[in-house]
C-alpha cells in the first residue's frame, strides 16, 4: 500500500468522529465545560448512585 492510500484510509475511518469533535468544540467555545475537580465529583456521585441500587 502506498502512503497516500494509508492516509486516505485513515481520514475515512476518522470522518465519523468529525461531528462529535465539532460539537465538542462548539461546547467549549460556549464555556460549557467542567474542571477536572468537577468531573471527578460528578463521576463519584454517579458511581455512588449505581452502587446503591
Amino acid at each position: 500500500m502506498a502512503v497516500s492510500d494509508l492516509r486516505a484510509a485513515s481520514e475515512d475511518v476518522l470522518s465519523c468522529a468529525k461531528p462529535l469533535v465539532d460539537e465538542a468544540r462548539a461546547s467549549v467555545a460556549c464555556g460549557d465545560v467542567l474542571t477536572g475537580e468537577e468531573l471527578f465529583k460528578f463521576l463519584g456521585a454517579e458511581i455512588g448512585k449505581r452502587r446503591s441500587k
